[in-house]
């Protein structure tokens, strides 16, 4: 039997944790993450449901595709190990998935027994669930590197003096998407904390002093965005100019494009008051925006340096004159 290689198994685990993210989604969008009670992992005392309502299915269903999701992770890993001469910098990102991967469970189950799922307006809730997204993000950029690294790739060595200025550039954006991640969490609540009927209503909400805290900080996420939007303008312009590197520069396209369009989604689903249909593509494209930043930094601080030009009269295979030679 032909086992599955590192490449296919990384694969696999990052398509299927972006499928776990998204049903995360809609479970805390409908309402349902209080489907199976406050136990865990059991749901409601019982290790399969019998006749389950709507809520519970949804629930269960998720903690079922993350079992699998942990499963290929796990078979990752073991491959990963293996396969640890050829691919190093595999392992390391494999490694970092799964420490999230255990950190996203324990925060999951935190959320279930600790009652911050349904309906609950704990301001707990506010941050447990921005700390949720930010662990399912970093999962997902680690696992893109593992399929990078699982390839052809490997790390090539950064050398500080040589791009100081581009690693301040992406340190700067790293902290800034990891903001926006965060405050995206918070903003999801938002409704929750003080249901509106219009976006005017929500905007005078935002900046009324009675408004709960969570309110009173989303309002933070879409002025993130905008300018985290003209600092991957700027950077991707730098990069652009300091690289010869194709990968580089095609990363930097698509997290661009891909960025406008989440900007785009992002507003249509603030002022259609974030139905689920827009919440998913929304949360999708964050997702895909991260993935290709955490390629983009791979790609741009691993590129390796070019060799120097051959001078033009060794360019022919002439031997240069030795040092202090008349020519």
């Amino acid at each position: 039997m032909t086992r599955p290689s590192l490449r296919a198994l990384a694969w696999a685990a990052l398509l299927g944790t972006f499928v776990l993210n998204l049903q995360g989604t809609v479970v805390r969008a409908t309402g349902s993450g209080d489907g199976c009670g406050t136990s865990w992992p059991t749901c409601e005392g019982e290790v399969m449901p019998i006749d389950p309502a709507f809520a519970t299915q949804l629930e269960f269903g998720h903690r079922l595709l993350t079992v699998v999701v942990g499963l290929i992770g796990l078979a990752l890993l073991v491959r990963a190990i293996q396969a640890r001469r050829e691919h190093p910098g595999a392992l390391v990102a494999v490694v970092v998935a799964a420490v999230f991967f255990v950190a996203q469970s324990l925060v999951g189950a935190f959320t279930v027994v600790a009652g911050l799922t349904g309906e609950s307006t704990d301001p707990l809730r506010a941050v447990i669930l921005p700390l949720h997204l930010i662990n399912s993000f970093t999962q997902l950029a680690a696992l893109a590197l593992a399929v990078l690294y699982a390839g052809t790739a490997t790390p090539g060595r950064w050398r500080i003096g040589d791009r100081f200025g581009t690693a301040v550039l992406l340190a700067a954006s790293t902290v800034a998407f990891y903001a926006l991640v965060f405050t995206g969490g918070i903003a999801a609540l938002g409704d929750l904390f003080a249901p509106v009927d219009t976006v005017a209503e929500g905007m005078v909400m935002d900046f009324s002093p009675d408004a709960p805290w969570v309110v009173r900080v989303r309002v933070l996420h879409p002025t993130i965005a905008a300018v985290l939007g003209v600092g991957l303008l700027a950077g991707a312009t730098t990069l652009t100019g300091v690289t010869r590197s194709a990968p580089v520069r095609r990363v930097g396209r698509w997290l661009i494009g891909s960025y406008l369009v989440q900007l785009g989604v992002g507003t249509w689903n603030l002022l259609a008051l974030a139905p689920l249909p827009l919440s998913l593509a929304h949360q999708a494209l964050a997702m895909v925006a991260f993935v290709l930043f955490a390629l983009l930094v791979a790609t741009a601080l691993g590129e390796r340096t070019a060799p120097a030009a051959p001078r033009p009269d060794t360019a022919a295979g002439e031997p240069s004159a030795p040092a202090g030679a008349p020519r």
